[in-house]
């Protein structure tokens, strides 16, 4: 870009893309009505899938991927913004499907269940 090439350069700028990303960051991702809308957004369609409906995983992996992205080459975003509260939402998620299912399972077939939900996990 021609920005890129002689301004920036001239004057010891961010280039574009790094200036997108900053000011994305700073005015849409942590404005107080757009930032837990978009959490919430990622941990829902989570939340779906663990239920059996079928996603959309493009628009899961692009949340995720925004998170990450804004890290500029670390996850700091993703564990500061998402990963605590994904990690509680999931431990709440399998501690109450345990409990559920270890009353109505055989033990055999409780860990199938856990078998089946940890592939899920790997896939997601």
């Amino acid at each position: 870009m021609y920005l890129d090439r002689n301004f920036v350069v001239k004057e010891k700028q961010k280039d574009i893309y790094t200036m997108g990303h900053i000011l994305f960051k700073k005015y849409i991702l942590r404005d107080d009505s757009v930032h837990p809308r978009f959490i919430n957004f990622i941990l829902k369609k989570i939340n779906d899938e663990r239920n059996g409906e079928k996603i959309e995983r493009g628009d899961l992996r692009g949340g995720i991927k925004i998170l990450l992205e804004l890290g500029f080459g670390t996850n700091n975003v993703y564990k500061k913004d998402f990963e605590k509260i994904f990690l509680e939402k999931s431990n709440e998620f399998y501690n109450n499907e345990a409990q559920e299912k270890l009353t109505t399972h055989s033990s055999p077939e409780y860990l199938n269940i856990v078998q089946k939900r940890l592939e899920e996990e790997q896939e997601r």
